[in-house]
């Protein structure tokens, strides 16, 4: 998103396991799909908040995610669904000299690794956090 500072807010506004891009309303079907399931962000650079609704659903964390992912609620619930990464500290030198910050991976929920379903569909914004002069 271009930016070196500041936080990148991410919207699903899509489906599961479709590659169109839906309406708000296919969003809240698809959330209401994965009812219960744990939800698992794979990529995330550094520090994330997940919102369901404007309320924190919980915290992510690459370096200690949680292990049985995040609780998605329960059918009819999810309206609106955003995941606030915080952009932190760069590497400049080493094999994370070119390391991305952001959401880099993909958002999916599911039991197990091989039954995860990809919410795909997603806005970005950056919100950048600018110094005062």
């Amino acid at each position: 998103l271009g930016e070196g500072l500041g936080y990148a807010l991410y919207s699903f506004v899509g489906t599961s396991g479709s590659d169109d891009k839906g309406s708000p309303g296919d969003a809240v079907e698809a959330l209401d799909a994965l009812e219960g399931m744990p939800l698992k962000l794979h990529g995330v650079h550094d520090f994330a908040v997940v919102l369901c609704n404007g309320e924190v659903l919980g915290t992510w964390d690459r370096s200690v995610p949680p292990k049985a992912g995040l609780q998605l609620p329960s059918r009819g619930e999810a309206r609106r669904f955003e995941v606030l990464v915080e952009v932190t500290a760069r590497i400049n030198f080493g094999p994370g000299v070119a390391e991305r910050k952001g959401l880099e991976g993909r958002v999916a929920a599911g039991l197990r690794p091989q039954d995860e379903r990809e919410l795909l569909g997603w806005e970005s914004r950056a919100l950048p956090m600018q110094w005062e002069q």
